[in-house]
């Protein structure tokens, strides 16, 4: 479309220098960028949302423990995910935990923005 333009209609009118340039450029990207927008917007449908993680969603599912220990005054943990995992900073009620063990989400507190954790069902070997 730039060229179209440019040799269609502004050879004749504008000189090559800096300012004119530089308008023709300005006016060149906004039709691009609308151009783009026209030609890509039915594709959209095309590609898979990324997933949405809220505290609703999180509460029930396991996790693991990423920082040295969880108390209840301290504590990390990743929240495995399909791209870069989540880390959540949580805390405990009951026992000590220590780092590499799995916990439950059990509750969120809005106000200080912490997962309630437990520790997570130990799987029995069969």
């Amino acid at each position: 479309v730039s060229y179209f333009l440019w040799y269609g209609f502004d050879v004749h009118k504008h000189a090559p220098s800096i300012i004119p340039s530089l308008l023709l450029c300005g006016r060149n990207i906004v039709i691009a960028a609308g151009l783009t927008k026209i030609i890509t917007q039915p594709l959209s449908g095309w590609f898979i949302p990324a997933p949405h993680f809220s505290p609703s969603t999180l509460i029930g599912q396991q996790c693991t423990v990423s920082s040295s220990e969880v108390t209840e005054s301290f504590g990390q943990a990743t929240f495995k995910t399909d791209a870069a995992p989540l880390l959540l900073n949580i805390r405990t009620d009951a026992e000590q935990l220590s780092k590499g063990a799995r916990v439950t989400i059990v509750a969120f507190d809005a106000d200080r923005r912490l997962y309630k954790v437990t520790a997570a069902p130990q799987e029995v070997s069969s």
